[in-house]
Order: C-alpha cells, then sequence, then structure tokens
C-alpha cells in the first residue's frame, strides 16, 4: 500500500513538472486579469433605497465610450484606451494608471486619473469579468454593477 502511495506521488510529481515544462499556466485571478483587453458591455447603478430601482447607464454611454476597454498589464500598470473612436480628439489615446488584486482575487482596486475604486470582483473568467462597487455619498449608498467582456 505505502509503496503504491509513493508511485502514485511520484506520477502526481512528474506530471505537474512536465505541465510547467509546456509553458501551461494556472488560471490564477492575476493570470486571467492580465494582458487582456476588457470592454465594458454593461453598467448600472443602484441606489440603496426603497423605491429606487437600477439605473442603466451604459445605456447613456455615446458611442464614442461603447468601444473604450481596459487592460491590466504585469507589474500592476493599468491602461485605460479610448477605443478606435474617440470622443474627444484631443483627449490622450490611452491613460496610464495602477491596479492591484487583494484578498484572494476578490477585491480589485483601480486608480488612474488621480481617483481610486475598490471593487469587489463577482466573477472572473478567461472571457468575463463582473465586478461593483460600493460608494457612500451624503450618507446614501450606491452601487454600481460593471461587467467587462474580453476583447483581443
Amino acid at each position: 500500500m505505502r509503496k503504491d502511495l509513493l508511485v502514485l506521488a511520484f506520477a502526481l510529481a512528474s506530471a505537474t513538472a512536465g505541465c510547467k515544462k509546456d509553458g501551461l499556466q494556472l488560471s490564477t485571478p492575476d493570470n486571467l486579469l492580465s494582458g487582456t483587453k476588457w470592454k465594458l458591455i454593461s453598467n448600472s447603478s443602484l441606489i440603496n433605497l426603497p423605491g429606487f430601482t437600477p439605473l442603466d447607464n451604459y445605456a447613456l454611454l455615446l458611442p464614442c465610450n461603447k468601444d473604450d476597454f481596459q487592460q491590466f498589464n504585469a507589474s500592476n500598470v493599468y491602461a485605460y484606451n479610448e477605443g478606435p473612436t474617440k470622443c474627444d480628439p484631443s483627449d490622450p489615446q490611452e491613460q496610464p494608471g495602477l491596479w492591484f488584486l487583494g484578498n484572494f482575487g476578490t477585491q480589485l482596486t483601480i486608480t488612474y486619473d488621480g481617483f481610486s475604486t475598490n471593487y469587489t470582483v463577482d466573477q472572473l473568467t478567461a472571457v468575463s469579468l463582473k465586478m461593483h462597487s460600493v460608494q457612500q455619498n451624503n450618507g446614501i449608498e450606491e452601487t454600481t454593477s460593471l461587467v467587462y467582456k474580453a476583447v483581443n
């Protein structure tokens, strides 16, 4: 029995070592998020008071804003890109910032253009990012929910 366990342990160790040799990466939250262009496909907000319904912020965006994307690069370098169509030709094509993914991939902080926003990551896959933030303004809580799709 003990010999069988040793053989099994050796086989598993060999298989794992083989994966590393082949260049396969584990699907960690950092790996899923970084190196991918993320395009916003849904943006809604809800004021957390009785009688308020969610507001579809995405529907209010101009077409020139709907082609923008974000990229989370190595070394926590963040980039907000205006996409192919810029609303104002004088705007920079890309705005740099920083990102940090913490708490086992469930908390994302994005800092750019002088502001930091903390998000709770609700879902992160190779093709989808869903997150939300909660902001307080004059004692009123507002939850903003964002959904992105991977575009490369």
